[in-house]
């Protein structure tokens, strides 16, 4: 992951500065985002239902700086 940081856009605080991209298992789909400023990870029955795995990871950025590739 990207560095910590402690400032952010908007008064939120970010966790991570950097840049980070992802996309879908088939590759269909790509994303590309600048800073964290939320992140975790769940294990609730409901999100372990949705994705099909034990635990799921999020994180929240910016929306100016999400965008699809």
């Amino acid at each position: 992951m990207g560095r910590k940081a402690h400032s952010g856009a908007g008064g939120a605080a970010m966790l991570y500065r950097g840049t980070y991209q992802g996309g879908c298992f088939c590759g269909a789909i790509r994303y590309a985002f600048l800073d964290v400023f939320v992140a975790g990870y769940c294990h609730c029955s409901i999100c372990r239902r949705m994705s099909g795995a034990p635990v799921i990871a999020w994180v929240n950025t910016p929306r100016a700086s999400f965008r699809v590739l």
